[in-house]
């Protein structure tokens, strides 16, 4: 069995690749720690958004949400949504 952690799953802007095991760091920031089927929400830095945006719809089919943070305001952090996994099949 071939490890799939290496695969890319998304090319980003920059010619980058964002290979699955990135894409399952960047996404258990921001996944339910009970159940990563449930809905999405955290708090990313702008460096992060694209190659978050992709982790999430890889992971649960559902395209997020970012606004700006309105926790602390000025922090310079973004705050994300998503549909879960579950809402995203229509389990």
């Amino acid at each position: 069995m071939s490890d799939l952690n290496g695969e890319t799953i998304a090319t980003l802007s920059d010619g980058s690749g964002l290979t699955r095991g990135s894409a399952e760091l960047l996404f258990d920031t921001v996944s339910d720690r009970s159940n990563w089927k449930l809905p999405v929400k955290g708090y990313v830095y702008p460096e992060q958004q694209e190659a978050m945006e992709q982790a999430i719809i890889f992971f649960t089919g559902s395209v997020p949400v970012f606004t700006s943070c309105e926790v602390c305001v000025g922090c310079g952090m973004l705050q994300v949504f998503a549909e879960g996994y579950y809402e995203a099949v229509g389990a």
